[in-house]
């Protein structure tokens, strides 16, 4: 029986470590945050692994849910119709992860997989459906070229990506939602659910939708960002993303 450990870490959110085996039984899986008691904790997955050894202590792969090098990628004219495009292109930066700390736990050959792509996997094989378009969409993540993308699935063959937007070229769509967090003084990449509930009480409007998106570009090309990731890399402090309040106070 082959069995495989899954490893999202980026240092950044949502820390988390999963175990199958070769029939793609989920063995075990937790975040880091139910073993530290805050939520959505960043920090390297010490006690996922621990517990995920235990169950198994040596296991065939382990899969890393990111590339190690970003690959380089042309802007796609099929997202130009979308809003936010960047002035010039982006350094998206690789994937900094201790593979080291990992081996500790797990010394067994590792594999690299795309973001989007796992997002997209996971998404279509627990659908139970034999067949499937999808749309990923989130920050983008280090190591990856992408910040949504669309795919085709079906259950004899996989997925297969039609279509990635540049993380590199295009504003992330989702920075909408985070960066309205933001302003209206609740914590980024925690409380956008806020406004998501909020969004269903409130009336479209063309201006409003178009004044929105207007600061949004200016925002997005702002040498100072709204906000930045504080505490990435330190064991002792949750990393969190900050608002910066000099710049909500500006745009407010």
């Amino acid at each position: 029986m082959k069995y495989v450990v899954g490893v999202n870490f980026s240092g950044n959110h949502d820390s988390a470590v999963a175990l199958i085996d070769g029939e793609f039984n989920v063995l075990y899986a937790a975040g880091e945050e139910r073993y530290r008691r805050i939520k959505k904790d960043g920090r390297f997955p010490a006690r996922s692994l621990a517990l995920a050894k235990e169950i198994c202590a040596l296991p065939d792969a382990v899969a890393i849910s990111s590339s190690i090098k970003t690959p380089s990628v042309s802007p796609d004219p099929f997202w130009d119709d979308l809003p936010l495009k960047f002035e010039s292109p982006r350094d998206v930066g690789d994937l900094e992860v201790d593979l080291d700390a990992i081996r500790q736990f797990f010394d067994v050959p590792f594999s690299y997989h795309e973001h989007h792509a796992c997002h997209a996997e996971a998404a279509f094989f627990l659908s139970g459906l034999p067949d499937a378009l999808i749309m990923t969409c989130d920050g983008g993540m280090w190591g990856s070229p992408w910040n949504a993308a669309i795919f085709e699935a079906d259950a004899g063959n996989g997925i297969r990506l039609v279509r990635g937007r540049s993380h590199a070229h295009y504003v992330q769509l989702v920075r909408l939602y985070t960066d309205v967090t933001a302003l209206l003084g609740f914590r980024p990449n925690l409380h956008e659910g806020k406004i998501t509930g909020l969004a269903a009480c409130g009336k479209s409007n063309h201006d409003c939708d178009a004044a929105l998106l207007e600061l949004e570009q200016e925002m997005n090309c702002a040498k100072m960002p709204l906000y930045l990731w504080c505490g990435v890399g330190k064991e002792d402090a949750q990393t969190s993303l900050e608002a910066n309040p000099v710049k909500v106070h500006e745009y407010r």
